[in-house]
């Protein structure tokens, strides 16, 4: 059977509670995980302003949601003030991403917005085809970050309410040896990001000159979102690997394509044989 990924290693940086589909899906096609969850998802640091937009449901006419982390949130906390959830089934609601979309159906909401391609820059394009002028549009999501996102839409004439729910903070059970170890014995081939903050974390783990030697070199970097190429690039970094769908099942087959067009499994196959052969 073909196994695209094999003699692949990826490394696996999401939070760990979010890395069993990604793991299962390197797996499939052949690959290696090594699982380091950089980051955690956190309460947001206040519960204001998202308390107050709750109690004050009815007076949406929107409600945007870009990940399952910002439902996660919004909803727990809704049921925490005793909120029906019902209310929210009045609402129109946009969601950007299939897991955004497959969360909200789960818990009985029905999705009246959906870009074809899974970014905030296609939502926008979407929202441009509604009446949004002067529309209410609640916006639940991290405690930082989608400032052009919230610009892009009261450009188009939207009333915009960004509540935090969630904060991604690092990961204090790293170990930074283990990572470094991985990078500099050449057993990962691809990294993988999904959020900007996931990317400094990794940064602040890695010596200059780790990050130099391996990031673009050895390792390639893969991403998801427009939001995460953006600020990897603004750092001076080349993302080799970018799903034209930002899903996971994307990420998986824009992986896939990379390696059978980079030979990286040509080089990976003879850095091991050199390798058994020292040892021997």
């Amino acid at each position: 059977m073909n196994k695209p990924l094999k003699d692949i290693g990826v490394l696996v940086t999401r939070a760990e509670h979010q890395q069993s589909d990604i793991v299962s899906l390197i797996e499939n096609e052949g690959g290696t995980p090594y699982s380091i969850p950089l980051i955690k998802i956190d309460s947001p640091e206040s519960w204001k302003d998202a308390d107050s937009a709750i109690s004050e449901i009815d007076s949406y006419d929107w409600i945007l949601f870009t990940s399952v982390n910002a439902i996660d949130g919004f909803i727990g906390r809704a049921k925490h003030a005793g909120t029906d959830i019902n209310q929210m089934s009045a609402k129109k609601i946009a969601a950007v991403g299939s897991m955004t979309r497959k969360r909200l159906e789960d818990i009985g909401l029905k999705v009246s917005l959906q870009p074809i391609k899974y970014d905030g820059d296609n939502l926008l394009k979407s929202f441009g085809k509604e009446n949004i002028y002067e529309k209410r549009i609640l916006f639940p999501g991290a405690e930082y970050g989608r400032e052009h996102l919230i610009d892009g839409l009261i450009n188009i004439g939207a009333i915009v309410i960004s509540v935090p729910v969630y904060r991604t903070i690092p990961n204090d059970d790293v170990d930074s040896n283990k990572l470094i170890s991985f990078l500099e014995d050449g057993v990962i081939q691809i990294a993988t990001f999904f959020s900007p903050s996931t990317f400094k974390v990794f940064l602040n783990h890695l010596p200059l000159e780790v990050t130099e030697s391996t990031i673009n070199k050895s390792v390639a970097i893969a991403v998801i979102g427009s939001t995460t190429s953006k600020y990897i690039n603004g750092l001076g970094f080349n993302i080799e690997i970018v799903p034209e769908e930002h899903t996971v099942f994307g990420l998986i087959e824009a992986m896939k394509s990379w390696v059978k067009s980079s030979g990286v499994v040509e080089n990976n196959q003879k850095r091991l044989k050199l390798s058994d052969t020292l040892n021997e």
